[in-house]
This record gives structure tokens, sequence and C-alpha cells, in this order.
């Protein structure tokens, strides 16, 4: 298992832009509140996990860029080079489809808090949404079945936790 600060070299190795760094910081900011929150709850919570699939959710961004290939792939090929492929399951499902294939809990946090994060600002989802619709309007469609779907998954959370 690796750590923070190993997660923090790699985002700097594989050339992750400040403004993507930002927004990883503060998706993993809302995953380990909300995952500790959890833990404290009795729930079956691997912190270390959730910290570094937060962090490196989007590592692939810039290589799929250079490769011309989507960034989870790109992201895919980073975490098996650097011998990382448990963190695979979570960079694999934070894409917007990916709604009905979560099944951890860590998986289900870092979907959800990526999906709250716009930029580096949380955002209510429904601003969340809108903005990735006008942002990727061919995944239009998808992005409209998918907000219910999300709003489970956040039911789910805040169910189980108290936040104030």
């Amino acid at each position: 298992m690796i750590n923070r600060k190993k997660c923090l070299y790699l985002l700097k190795k594989y050339d992750v832009k400040d403004n993507l760094l930002r927004h990883s910081l503060k998706v993993n900011e809302i995953s380990m509140f909300i995952g500790k929150k959890l833990k404290a709850k009795g729930e079956k919570i691997d912190l270390e996990l959730l910290e570094c699939g937060s962090l490196l959710h989007d590592i692939g961004k810039r290589l799929g860029d250079k490769l011309q290939v989507d960034h989870i792939e790109a992201g895919v090929k980073i975490l098996i080079k650097e011998k990382l492929n448990y963190i695979i399951p979570i960079l694999t499902k934070h894409y917007i489809g990916a709604v009905n294939e979560l099944r951890t809990w860590e998986e289900k946090i870092v979907y959800y808090a990526d999906k709250r994060v716009m930029e580096d600002v949380l955002v209510s989802l429904d601003e969340r949404l809108k903005d990735l619709k006008k942002r990727y309007p061919w995944l239009k469609d998808i992005i409209k079945k998918s907000g219910p779907k999300i709003k489970r998954i956040e039911k789910e959370i805040f169910d189980k936790i108290e936040v104030f």
C-alpha cells in the first residue's frame, strides 16, 4: 500500500497540472471526510485505499491527452506500470456512466466526491451535473440517466452519517 506522499509524487511524475491537482485534492478531502464518518459509524472502509484512489482517480488525464486515449485507459496503464493494480477498480469506476458498477464503499465515495467537485469547489450535485452536461454534451443522456442513481448513493451515504 502506498501513502499520500507517494501519491502526490506520482501526480507530479505524471505531469498532472495544477488545476487538476487542486481538483484531486478537493475530491480527496471530501472522500476522506465521508470515509472517516462512515468508518466511525461502523462501516468497513479502507481509508488508505480511499486516500490513494481519490488522489489518483484522474492521474491519466495528461497521458491520455498525449496518447489521444481516454484518461481512464491511460490511468490504468500508469497504475499497472507503478504496480498499483489494487487502485484500478476505483479509477475505472469514477466516470459518469459507471454508477451501476459501484460495489465497494471506496468506489462509491470517490465516484460521489468527484461528482460534487467542479474544478476545486464543492458544489451541489445538480450544479455539477449541469456543468457536466455542458462540458460533455455527447454524454447528456448518460448524465441524465445517472443523476437519480447518484442521488441514491448520496442518500445511502448521508443516511448513515451525521454531518452536523
